[in-house]
């Protein structure tokens, strides 16, 4: 007999758990189960809480600009500064972005079309001197290269400048 008192088990829990223990000892097999860790539970929360965020992003239909350069979630810090935030989020001093935000003109100063920030980046004449070299590649692609990436970061930069010195004039 097995004697468990030292954990409050009383005498009819005990044969319960003594004929448990008699028919383990002809079982080709031993069954048992493990609680899982907080270290296992915490991952598998982790876990959850990505596949639920990477289902989310896919199915959002509105604003996919940031989708364009990132296409998987992940917790991986993404190192950037301003510019380059405003570059990846379509956030910033624009056209589109300050006409959908603040009821400005979306057009551009250059006034070839609507100020968005590929067209800013890519298309804009008004800094095409920072696009010299520039292979013929989309946004995407581009800002993969960083003598691509600093330039756009500075376009952006020369364009935020540009709009204060425009204000301060005012």
């Amino acid at each position: 007999m097995i004697i468990l008192s030292y954990i409050g088990l009383s005498t009819s829990n005990q044969l319960g758990i003594d004929e448990l223990a008699k028919d383990a000892t002809v079982k080709d097999k031993i069954d048992y189960h493990f609680n899982r860790s907080c270290v296992q539970l915490r991952n598998e929360g982790k876990r959850n809480i990505i596949l639920k965020w990477q289902e989310r992003w896919d199915q959002y239909q509105k604003e996919r600009w940031t989708k364009l350069f990132f296409d998987r979630v992940n917790l991986t810090r993404v190192i950037g500064n301003f510019y380059l935030n405003q570059i990846y989020s379509g956030h910033g001093d624009f056209g589109e972005y300050q006409g959908r935000f603040f009821q400005k003109s979306a057009t551009g100063r250059c006034s070839e079309e609507i100020e968005t920030m590929e067209h800013l980046v890519k298309k804009c004449k008004l800094w095409s001197r920072f696009r010299v070299n520039w292979p013929n590649l989309n946004i995407v692609e581009m800002m993969q290269i960083l003598s691509c990436r600093r330039d756009a970061v500075r376009i952006v930069e020369q364009q935020l400048t540009f709009r204060i010195e425009e204000l301060d004039t005012v």
